[in-house]
């Protein structure tokens, strides 16, 4: 639930108008899939919502969806320059080449050496300093 980020579960079948919180926002980036949605601004921001069940909207693991969009707190102070999302995982890429991940971890997709999830995003240790210029998933 909470994929549309209009704080309910209802299905639309027309524009009802910008997300409040995303209101004056100017973003280089949006992606998602089937369950969740990350943003990312001109000012290296990266807000997000959908399903949470794994932790991939960021937030912590406080429950199965974020129903609008959200900051992402665990973020703040790194300027971001591109975002990913997997199915149950997320990727952001900052200006200085670190890459973050969080998510679903079951398959080692994550990048930490291990198959937990994480509900923050985390840098990638693997990848520091290698000159990441940009990110999949």
């Amino acid at each position: 639930g909470g994929r549309l980020g209009l704080n309910d579960a209802n299905a639309r079948d027309k524009f009802v108008g910008p997300l409040g919180s995303l209101d004056n926002q100017a973003f280089i980036g949006i992606r998602c899939k089937s369950k969740h949605t990350l943003a990312a601004t001109n000012k290296g921001e990266v807000f997000s919502w959908g399903y949470n069940q794994f932790g991939q909207t960021g937030h912590g693991p406080h429950g199965l969806a974020d129903w609008e969009p959200r900051l992402i707190r665990g973020l703040e102070g790194i300027q971001i320059k591109q975002v990913e999302v997997g199915e149950d995982h997320s990727m952001a890429l900052s200006e200085h080449g670190d890459v973050f991940t969080w998510g679903r971890g079951l398959y080692g997709q994550l990048g930490h050496g291990d198959v937990n999830d994480i509900y923050f995003p985390f840098l990638v240790r693997a990848l520091q300093g290698k000159g990441v210029g940009s990110i999949g998933a």
